[in-house]
């Protein structure tokens, strides 16, 4: 028995020490402060009554911290009761009220996506686009008409107007029923503000958010006259608003996301457009990677983006991205608007051919990669069009008949050029070839001048043979690179002393004079001296 007796007596205390835990438990959950349920809200436009002393606050949410005037107030609003689809949604504080103040502070131009679910959005979200705040909602107390208390766990609201609302309409109808009268099918429109809950800093004292999950979305409402007057006291002091109709019903909201808008504005210059996404001001949430593509119109071509470029991919694609980390604006540019002509059919189609480009119109750009033309013995008389092949390294162009080689001036990324056999008197448009290190101007042509080589100094290879009319070779005297030398067949040199004096010439380098008019000291002393360096003479 005895043996029973300290078994029943262990379980006692066991069972006792238990029911102590729970205790404690219940005690701490009791002790817990309860999250408090956020009312639906009625509000009526009041008739602008103006603070009578002019108010400063600094207001800071999730989104900004801003310095306001807090001005007239706009609506005062009720907790109500709300009926919908059959629903009461009661009123957990009837003491709960706001009153919404006009603010003003210096502005930006940022804007805001948020995502909210509600009892009108249960089955899809409403993403709402809103600019800046335009009001302050304040708990007050509505001291008369009413028994009412000051509200408690009731936070500040900064309201921000909803610029875009997707899906845009509402049109629900519902029964609402708050201290001063019930309404029967009112119909809920489009929304008109997001409220979020806000820190608000006046004169020294903070109030601090209590809730910061519980937001408002107000929605318009079909309004309803209701002239009456109501006296209320919150932080800003005593007022007597005279209130006028009712135009919104505040909803409870989960805000389920929320991104700062980043604005890309978007222009253009010369012959084009931006496709995509369009030419104007367009907001992303920040972050996005936004695709950019810029189409020119027929005859321009695409140059690149300017403008804030920094997170663009790649400024010199017509087709590429910007991540809207900010706020930017960009221009694509365009050039062209001419077509390059050849006066010559025969040379238009060995450019054609080189640029795959057999028919329709041809334009600067088209040329900018060809880099080596061989049109020889094409029967070319006019090489009017060849300036805009200007990434040219290497031209062929000898047996045809070209007199005027002008169009070449500006080739000066040509290494080698052939102009051989044609009937070239004037070489002055070669003067700024300085890349050449080959050149062939012999047979058949009648150059005098060969001053404008004299700057070549990269030539290796030059051929004056046969057909010309030389007798000054001193221009030579200082292209130092030559390791072949034409003179033959067809000049008058006599004296060829400058070629002593160029002090490249040496082993291995050769030289064609045959069949000149060299004078007794070029054949006795100049010749001599360059085949003691090791050139090699023939004449």
């Amino acid at each position: 028995m005895r043996k029973v007796f300290l078994i029943l007596l262990a379980l006692v205390l066991a069972l006792s020490v238990g029911l102590v835990a729970c205790g404690g438990e219940q005690e701490e959950e009791e002790e817990e402060e309860e999250v408090p349920v956020l009312d639906h809200f009625i509000c009526y436009t009041t008739d602008r009554t103006a603070m009578g002393e002019v108010e400063v606050v600094q207001l800071k949410d999730q989104f900004t911290t801003i310095n306001a005037t807090v001005k007239s107030a706009k609506w005062f609003c009720n907790a109500v009761n709300k009926t919908y689809e059959g629903v009461l949604t009661g009123i957990s504080h009837p003491d709960h009220h706001l009153t919404f103040y006009q603010i003003e502070y210096e502005k930006g131009a940022v804007m805001y996506h948020v995502q909210v679910k509600n009892q009108f959005q249960e089955e899809e979200l409403q993403s709402l686009t809103v600019s800046g705040p335009v009001m302050l909602a304040v708990p007050t107390h509505k001291v008369e008409p009413g028994d009412h208390k000051p509200p408690v766990h009731l936070d500040h609201f900064l309201v921000y107007k909803v610029e875009k609302a997707i899906p845009t309409g509402v049109f629900k109808h519902v029964n609402l029923k708050d201290q001063w009268r019930p309404e029967s099918g009112v119909e809920v429109r489009g929304v008109a503000y997001f409220a979020k809950p806000v820190q608000k800093t006046h004169d020294g004292g903070v109030t601090e958010i209590e809730n910061r999950r519980e937001h408002l979305v107000f929605y318009t409402i079909k309004d309803t006259a209701f002239p009456g007057e109501v006296n209320v006291f919150n932080q800003f002091g005593n007022q007597t608003l005279k209130v006028l109709r009712s135009t919104l019903l505040g909803v409870p909201s989960a805000n389920i996301t929320e991104t700062k808008l980043r604005g890309l504005k978007t222009l253009k210059t010369g012959g084009g457009s931006v496709t995509t996404p369009g030419e104007g001001t367009f907001t992303y949430d920040e972050g996005t990677a936004v695709n950019l593509v810029a189409t020119p119109d027929a005859g321009y071509r695409f140059v690149n983006w300017t403008g804030d470029v920094d997170t663009v991919a790649d400024v010199n694609a017509a087709s590429t991205t910007i991540t809207m980390n900010g706020d930017y604006s960009i221009t694509a540019n365009f050039e062209g608007g001419y077509v390059v002509t050849f006066a010559n059919p025969n040379l238009e189609a060995a450019v054609r051919e080189a640029i795959g480009i057999p028919e329709g119109l041809i334009y600067p750009w088209d040329l900018e990669d060809l880099t080596i033309l061989d049109a020889s013995e094409a029967g070319i008389a006019d090489l009017t069009g060849l300036e805009y092949c200007t990434g040219l390294t290497e031209l062929y162009l000898g047996y045809n008949q070209i007199e005027d080689i002008s169009p070449l001036a500006n080739l000066t990324g040509l290494s080698v050029l052939s102009l051989s056999s044609n009937q070239v008197t004037d070489i002055s448009a070669l003067a700024d070839l300085t890349n050449l290190t080959e050149l062939s101007l012999c047979c058949g042509n009648q150059i005098i001048d060969i001053s404008p080589l004299a700057g070549l100094t990269n030539l290796t290879e030059l051929n004056l043979c046969c057909g010309n009319q030389i007798t000054d070779v001193s221009p030579l005297a200082n292209l130092t690179s030559l390791t072949w030398l034409g003179l033959c067949c067809g000049n008058q040199i006599t004296d060829v002393s400058p070629l002593v004096q160029n002090e490249g010439l040496g082993t291995g380098d050769y030289i064609g004079l045959g069949e000149n008019p060299l004078s007794p000291d070029s054949i006795s002393i100049y010749i001599p001296e360059l085949e003691a360096r090791g050139v090699t003479v023939d004449y």
